[in-house]
Order: structure tokens, then sequence, then C-alpha cells
């Protein structure tokens, strides 16, 4: 799914089979012979759309940055994704709508730092509607079950009565029929799934009692982080899931989209999001993201022993390896808000950290 199985960056010159890569035309289009997600492995009489992998890293001051190189047709616009995790998205979508577009500021008037934030707006593919986007890199879904349905259809190639067309270019569907013959999930199916996924939990913050972490909490919100990322949200009184309602959570995001910069920045946007903006990255689970991304280890033996791998993976295409390479990322409307991390004392740096490994 493009939203629990995060993925180390491979070798250079291995191919990035976990990752997932949105493709256009120069001008923003459905690209003729790659749709709108590259599809490298393929069944039947159907061609490989090709391969992507890392050729080299660019890195400055600590920093690293992937360059792609292409096997097949290389497009004028992509942007390369790792998968987001897939726990607490049902708490998620039970936050009300308008408790996420209260906390927009398009303009830049009420919250400190230069931070604004814009709320993501998507066609909800079974009603019709205008809806608010909440998963997703850039918050292109507007729903769980659009999120499975999405990630079906382009991940795998299965449609569902919500996307019951494939993602095909118009020469592919020319020369094959791209879309002919391909399985459709029931609704029945669909559903389940949706349940599960929605259901999937969160784990209770760690360490709250240490000093690092209540320090570090303090600090996280003194030099804006929680300015995007929030803290808190209670979820709508009344949910078809009751497991959902009325729930108070912390997923430390606003659900909305944020300038980051020139150095996070690709050359493909996604609904009103540009290239240089992504949704604010819920935060809950990150200080256990490593036992995702690297699996864990246990050299002691036992129930409870267990331990993430040093295999860490950060943003949206991986590039940070640690949590303090990810802060450091950040630019555009947090631009202010790193350099005030910057400027504390190492013990503080060290605090704002374990706070955020407690998540």
């Amino acid at each position: 799914m493009n939203e629990m199985a995060s993925a180390a960056p491979a070798e250079i010159g291995e191919s990035l089979t976990k990752w997932v890569f949105k493709v256009a035309t120069a001008d923003g289009e459905t690209h003729p012979t790659l749709g709108n997600v590259l599809q490298p492995d393929t069944l039947a009489d159907f061609d490989s759309e090709g391969q992507v992998v890392i050729a080299n890293w660019l890195e400055e001051d600590g920093l690293r940055q992937p360059q792609y190189q292409f096997t097949g047709v290389r497009p004028d616009k992509f942007s390369a994704r790792i998968a987001p995790p897939l726990i607490g998205l049902g708490l998620l979508e039970a936050i009300g709508e308008q408790a996420i577009i209260a906390l927009e500021d398009v303009d830049d008037k009420v919250a400190p730092f230069g931070i604004s934030g814009r709320a993501q707006k998507v066609i909800d593919p079974i009603t019709g509607d205008t809806r608010l986007g909440r998963f997703g890199w850039k918050a292109a879904t507007s729903s769980v079950k659009h999120q499975v349905a999405a990630a079906l259809n382009t991940d795998i190639g299965v449609k569902t009565t919500v996307l019951p067309v494939l993602d095909c270019g118009s020469e592919q569907n020319a020369k094959h029929q791209c879309d002919k013959g391909s399985a459709t999930l029931d609704d029945e199916h669909l559903d389940n799934l949706v349940k599960y996924i929605s259901l999937l939990g969160v784990r209770a913050q760690r360490d709250i009692d240490q000093t690092n972490v209540i320090n570090g909490k303090a600090l996280f919100s003194q030099i804006g982080c929680a300015d995007c990322h929030t803290p808190t949200f209670t979820t709508v009184e009344y949910h078809p899931l009751v497991e959902l309602a009325g729930q108070t959570i912390h997923p430390y995001s606003d659900m909305l989209l944020h300038d980051m910069g020139p150095g996070l920045a690709d050359n493909l946007g996604e609904g009103l999001a540009s290239g240089a903006e992504w949704r604010t990255t819920p935060l809950w689970g990150i200080g256990l993201s490593a036992c995702v991304t690297g699996g864990v280890v246990n050299l002691i033996g036992g129930q409870g022993n267990e331990v993430c791998t040093p295999v860490h993976s950060y943003l949206h295409d991986g590039r940070a390896r640690t949590l303090e390479e990810a802060i450091l990322w950040h630019g555009g409307e947090s631009e202010a808000s790193k350099e005030q991390y910057e400027q504390l004392s190492e013990d503080e740096k060290s605090a704002v950290l374990a706070f955020l490994k407690s998540l």
C-alpha cells in the first residue's frame, strides 16, 4: 500500500522495487506510455515500464540526496515515494474536516515562524464530491477506502468499484488494451480490507516520565515544530466504527500541505500540492519506524527483548538516515524552526531527539 512497510533505499544500481514513482509529461498530464504511476513488473503480454535505480548520491554538509536513473522511458516529471506507515489511519480519517481546515493559515497571519499550511482538496471517487485530502505524501486521497483502492489499482493492477479503470497511458491502451481483463476485487473483500487497515492501532508513547523526553517535548513546541506537527485532536463523536469515535489522539500532524523548500521539492505536483508541498507527516510511531524499515533483532533472547535494527529511513524518499538529518532537511515554511533547532545546545538537541524517539 502507498501508505506500513517503509523501505530503506536500495544500494546504488539496485532496482527500487519497494518504491512508488508518480510520473507525468512535461505539462503534468498522464504519461502516454507510463500512465500516472510507473509499473516495473507486469504479467502476460504486457511490457514492463522500466526499472529505477539510484545512480548516485549527492552529499553536502552531511545531507544526501538521491539521483535516479530510469532503465526505460524517463518521464519529464516524477516523484519518488517510499511507503509511509499504515498505523492510525482510521483515527486520522475520524478527525472532523472542520477541525483540520480551521488550522489553515494560507496568508500566514496566525502561526509564527512563517508557517502557513493549506488543505488539499480532492474528488471523492465514490460520491464525486470535493473532499479534504488526508492520505499519501501529498494528501491526494480523501479516505482510507480511497487510499486502499488507489494502492490496489496502481500497485498491483486490481480494479475495484471505487476505481474501476486501471492506470494506463493512451499508447498502452492503443497497443494492447491495458485495462482489459484485469481482476476486480468485490466490495465485500474491499470493505474488509478497509476495516482492517482502519483499525490498525498506534503503540503508546514510551518513556513519558523521563526528564529528557519531557524537556524535549517542551522544546519541540518552543521552536515551532508543533505549529505543523499538531499534537492533539479529538475524533468525531459518531463514527461507523465505534472504536474510532470520540477519541483523544496525538498524531503530531495538522494534515495540511506545507511548502518544505527547494531541498525537498520534486518537479511533480499532485492536486493542489506543488512539487515543494508535502502533507505534514504524522509522527506517532516514528520512534519505532526503524523496526519496520529494517526489522528487529534479539541478541539476548526472550520475549520483549527485541530492539530495532539500525536501518533508518525518513522523509518521502528515504534520504534521511537519522531523525536529525530529517530535521535538517526542513526548509521553506519550516526553515525558521530548523534554524531554532540548530541553535539549541547539544543537550537540548538530544532532548528533542529523545522525545521523537519516544513517540
